[in-house]
């Protein structure tokens, strides 16, 4: 993995974790660390297991890894969530 690649992952985890956000607030563990991390690993999942359409950039397609970054945030959300009302 390039620098660049590795660089092109982070803005999309931000950029997803950014909007994410603003429409779950307050219901992640960690706050937007645990959100741009997650939208790093989402982006990651979504470019490496969906096939690739739509426009690309360095090799990373850039509609699924923004799919697969809102994906793994609101699964990371909603699991915080539940954690958080079972304990």
């Amino acid at each position: 993995m390039s620098l660049v690649t590795l660089v092109l992952y982070l803005a999309i985890g931000v950029i997803c974790a950014h909007l994410v956000n603003k429409v779950v607030a307050h219901t992640l563990p960690g706050g937007f660390t645990t959100s741009v991390l997650a939208g790093v690993i989402g982006a990651f999942l979504g470019t490496s297991y969906v096939s690739s359409f739509g426009p690309a950039f360095e090799g990373i397609s850039i509609l699924p890894s923004m799919a697969g970054a809102a994906v793994m945030i609101l699964l990371v959300s909603y699991l915080g969530r539940f954690m958080h009302k079972s304990a």
